[in-house]
């Protein structure tokens, strides 16, 4: 296995398999400040890890996330869900680079008191205003776990779980990429059309 750098333009999706180790890389100082979306998508239903891990049904937990619009608490990892890396709550000096490139009013601004005594400022999630959860169809309420599959569909259903397919917009046409992750031994594979 080797790692590799992809840089990605901006108004990209990239859609990746839950085992890929993936990362940033680092951004420099001087640059704007990104921002980034990460959706999940696993099967609907509950694991009992994550409540042991958490205190809150997973299941439970999509469905609030879905009806607030609120991240979930953990990751399908069970890796708590962190919106800057957990590094800065242990060193808020780190993070002070980032907050000097907002604004001072920037809603996503906050202060808290550190294990030390010491107030410091950090980042919190982008506040929504007026979120109101879209409509969803049959098939929106089955994904996120409202309503059950039947029996066939569930029997029917399932796709390798060993490829991954980015899509890319930035030029106005769609552009796919495939990778095959290997299974045992075999190096990666690309594809594309």
């Amino acid at each position: 296995a080797r790692k590799r750098c992809m840089p990605i333009p901006s108004g990209c999706l990239i859609i990746w398999h839950p085992r890929l180790l993936h990362g940033q890389m680092k951004t420099p100082i001087g640059d704007p400040v990104e921002y980034g979306n990460y959706v999940g998508f696993f099967p609907a239903g509950s694991r009992s890890r994550y409540q042991d891990v958490c205190g809150v049904d997973e299941l439970q937990d999509r469905v609030r996330s879905y009806q607030k619009g609120a991240a979930p608490i953990l990751w399908p990892s069970f890796d708590k869900i962190q919106f800057y890396p957990k590094k800065f709550d242990n060193f808020p000096h780190l993070m002070q680079a980032y907050i000097k490139k907002l604004p001072t009013v920037h809603p996503m601004l906050a202060t808290r008191i550190s294990p030390k005594g010491v107030t410091v400022t950090f980042l919190q999630p982008l506040p929504l205003v007026n979120y109101q959860p879209p409509p969803l169809t049959s098939l929106g309420k089955k994904l996120l776990g409202l309503e059950d599959w039947p029996p066939a569909d569930r029997a029917a259903g399932g796709s390798s779980d060993s490829s991954v397919v980015s899509a890319s917009s930035a030029s106005g046409k769609l552009r796919f990429a495939s990778l095959q992750f290997p299974r045992s031994g075999e190096g990666v594979r690309e594809g594309g059309g």
